[in-house]
């Protein structure tokens, strides 16, 4: 998938990167793709740990997410011929959008509610998406690790880079260099307006990053090497106390779909 959108990218006379979505499902690597995608209905997760669930969920989500935005980014799914000829990779209409793993059908909204936020009801929902004995609430059994909603976008947002990872054994120091590359690069502190500027993410997520404004800022700082001139403990006492505000941003995607 990520020679697919590599490939798909061009300039606009903008000189904004820009992703012909179009182009991109008529690449020979799509098709490809669609094969390859269909095999994961044969995956078993018994002869897996669990960072190795994880490392396998989080490459799924971040190529069965492009692959959404490539074929359904003008609202409405396209429905190829392909598709037909392979069962186990299957597209309903509206926004659920699933593919086959292991014998179940699991939806992006499955891998990141369910897998990986340990079954946590999504943002603006009332329902949680599975109950607590589904199965699948228990693939993971790891400890909740915020770090990957940095990593795992919600629609209609198109990520910034596709992240790969390829080796449990360097999948925490992966985390830890993408959590520190997305917060220094996202991150403003304006002083002179005591105001703060962060991802819309935090806002989002907020009960996943900590209970409070106070809460996520240090958890920014302690998986991040953001450094600021001022007195931290102060600092920290200041948005306690109100005095600077926390405001959320939208992410400039690096580029744009067509």
């Amino acid at each position: 998938m990520k020679n697919i959108v590599k490939k798909a990218k061009c300039k606009n006379e903008f000189n904004k990167t820009q992703m012909n979505c179009e182009n991109a499902l008529k690449l020979e690597e799509f098709s490809k793709y669609l094969l390859l995608a269909s095999e994961l209905s044969k995956v078993t997760f018994n002869t897996l740990i669990q960072k190795e669930k994880f490392l396998f969920f989080l490459n799924v989500y971040q190529a069965m997410y492009m692959h959404y935005i490539i074929d359904g980014y003008k609202g409405t799914l396209v429905e190829h011929s392909f598709f037909k000829k392979i069962k186990s990779l299957i597209v309903n209409e509206g926004s659920k959008f699933e593919y086959n793993i292991s014998g179940q059908n699991l939806s992006l909204e499955i891998i990141k509610h369910v897998i990986f936020r340990r079954n946590k009801k999504p943002n603006n929902c009332y329902f949680k998406l599975a109950k607590e004995s589904d199965p699948i609430a228990k693939i993971l059994n790891l400890e909740e690790d915020p770090r990957v909603l940095l990593v795992l976008k919600d629609y209609p947002e198109v990520p910034e880079k596709f992240y790969i990872f390829k080796n449990v054994n360097t999948l925490n120091k992966d985390l830890n260099q993408i959590a520190d590359s997305v917060l220094n690069s996202a991150f403003f502190y304006d002083s002179d307006n005591s105001e703060i500027l962060i991802p819309m993410v935090f806002s989002t997520y907020k009960s996943d990053f900590g209970k409070n404004d106070l809460s996520i800022i240090k958890w920014i700082f302690n998986n991040s090497n953001l450094k600021i001139e001022e007195n931290f403990e102060e600092f920290l006492s200041k948005i306690q106390n109100k005095i600077i505000q926390i405001r959320y941003r939208e992410n400039d995607p690096e580029y744009v779909l067509s």
